[in-house]
């Protein structure tokens, strides 16, 4: 994995060659986080049922997860996790970037937890260019070992 090598307190050198993308990466993290370009969350199992002391119906919190922060994700790869996720835990990104008042996406990844060391097992461009293909795989370096 990639180390982050910061600017300043607030902003992380991202080098892509998407240049409108790298300007307005803060930060590129693993886990749940809601930033300028970067939406993702944990997705819990189909069969985990147990929240805050509530049991819920199976796949009502995968569900839930797949709708808050992962909410963008193509369906293509919801049906993937809901497919593979039925015991598994997994990460989910979107990734994208603000033009105008627009918001441009750049593509999915879905990783493995640390249990299974941040792999990446599915991923999906937004867009078949060599930008979009540079700044996707350059935020891949820094949520996952490849």
């Amino acid at each position: 994995m990639k180390e982050k090598e910061w600017i300043h307190p607030n902003k992380m050198r991202f080098e892509s060659e998407h240049k409108t993308f790298n300007q307005q990466v803060k930060c590129i993290s693993r886990g749940n986080v809601i930033s300028d370009t970067q939406l993702s969350g944990c997705i819990r199992p189909f069969n985990e049922v147990e929240c805050n002391g509530y049991t819920f119906p199976p796949g009502h919190l995968q569900e839930h997860d797949l709708y808050w922060l992962n909410k963008y994700l193509p369906w293509r790869l919801k049906e993937w996790i809901r497919i593979h996720g039925k015991d598994k835990e997994f990460i989910a990104y979107t990734f994208f970037y603000h033009h105008n008042d627009k918001r441009i996406f750049i593509g999915y990844v879905i990783t493995s937890t640390a249990e299974e060391n941040y792999k990446v097992l599915a991923k999906e461009y937004e867009r078949s260019n060599w930008k979009t293909i540079s700044a996707l795989d350059e935020c891949i370096k820094y949520i996952a070992e490849e």
